[in-house]
């Protein structure tokens, strides 16, 4: 089959991490698969190769990272990069189109006449962001007022998006039982649905002796280090409070922030006098990241509960995983029912006292950590692998293309 995945982040971005997954998976398998990308030159298209999988990274200009997420909550404006992937759809003969979100980027191209150039559409959903969701949750910005005055028209249109793409589509594939729900509400057929969770490359990513780690990134080997990985970390505040806990009784512990350095942080780590207890490494190469999460003695994954997290299935959880360590997360979503399910880590009640005391449980009883990252690791090779998910993609993609046949 030839495939065709339109994203609207860029590359090594959010949900292009998903597509790139079963995108590798496919092209193993004798598929040839294109992922259209966000790009960083603005007015150049470019095509490329990665691990036999063709990237088309799109133009930049004025596709609204910017000024487009403040009025609306997503960019993807740009009229260049909206062009340049009709212009593939058109002349691609692509057998399956996967539009990823509902980005203006990513369904534009498909409305402009796309739809008769592919036998089967599908969507992806991953996210709440919606009414209700990101844009009401985690609107941090100064002007908000103003922003949502001035984007009421935009949203209008995305939110129309949102529900019609997914009408429309052969089937939907979804990545948690909550957005099952929201697409139901949609008046979705329940059978053109298919929960797909997030994946990880477990050959790719294994852990190496702890200590060895630590060396390698300069942690002390009688450090306790609890972790926390993401470039979303807009909820890290309720585990560094609990964090503040932990010290009282554990004060060789550290905690780690893995990912891009957002500015709330900062002052957030000061004003709980936690400068010398907490780092944050900022962008790591994967030689350091793995280094990092071997050196971990306890994941967490900290949210808040409401409609954006109960929507997500953050993917950190498989990296934390395939890394064989235990995991204390918030009781909220679908991934809290698989940390207690499987047994691979603690979901306490969701305030920084019972999180705090959770991460000491799991601190002080080595044994029972091991255990449960040993049961990690089992569950991300059998459940989440690249493989596992990839084929469950592949069933899905050659059952449409059948049927259209």
């Amino acid at each position: 089959m030839k495939i065709l995945m339109l994203l609207g982040n860029e590359k090594e971005i959010g949900t292009y991490h998903r597509a790139f997954g079963w995108a590798k998976y496919l092209t193993q398998r004798g598929h040839v698969v294109t992922i259209a990308c966000d790009g960083h030159k603005r007015f150049e298209t470019r095509m490329h190769d990665v691990c036999g999988i063709k990237i088309l990274e799109t133009p930049s200009f004025m596709d609204g990272r910017l000024l487009g997420t403040r009025l609306t909550g997503l960019g993807g404006w740009g009229l260049l990069s909206i062009r340049a992937r009709r212009a593939e759809l058109f002349h691609g003969n692509y057998d399956v189109v996967h539009m990823f979100e509902h980005y203006p980027s990513v369904v534009l191209p498909v409305y402009m006449g796309g739809y008769g150039r592919s036998p089967v559409f599908l969507s992806d959903w991953c996210d709440h962001y919606g009414e209700g969701g990101f844009r009401d949750m985690y609107d941090t910005y100064r002007m908000r007022a103003i922003y949502r005055r001035l984007g009421k028209i935009p949203m209008k249109l995305l939110d129309f998006f949102e529900k019609d793409i997914r009408r429309k589509s052969s089937a939907v594939t979804v990545i948690s039982s909550y957005l099952f729900d929201r697409a139901v509400g949609f008046k979705i057929d329940p059978d053109k649905i298919s929960i797909i969770r997030g994946s990880v490359d477990t050959g790719k990513l294994k852990p190496i002796e702890k200590l060895d780690a630590r060396k390698n990134v300069g942690i002390a080997g009688d450090q306790r280090i609890i972790t926390f990985l993401g470039t979303a970390q807009f909820d890290v505040d309720l585990a560094l409070r609990a964090f503040a806990t932990v010290l009282h009784q554990c004060p060789d512990a550290r905690f780690l922030v893995l990912g891009k350095k957002t500015d709330p942080l900062g002052p957030m780590i000061e004003s709980l006098s936690l400068s010398d207890y907490v780092t944050l490494t900022g962008w790591c190469s994967q030689r350091d990241l793995i280094n990092y999460l071997s050196a971990t003695d306890v994941f967490v994954l900290p949210m808040r509960d409401n409609a954006v997290n109960q929507a997500r299935w953050p993917n950190k959880i498989n990296e934390y995983m395939a890394m064989a360590r235990p995991t204390v997360c918030s009781p909220v979503g679908d991934v809290a029912e698989l940390v207690k399910r499987e047994r691979i880590g603690l979901v306490p009640e969701n305030d920084p006292v019972h999180f705090g005391t959770a991460i000491l449980t799991l601190l002080n009883n080595e044994q029972l950590a091991r255990n449960m990252g040993k049961r990690a690791r089992r569950v991300a090779e059998r459940q989440f692998d690249i493989a596992v998910q990839g084929s469950q993609v592949e069933r899905l993609y050659r059952r449409l293309v059948s049927a259209f046949a």
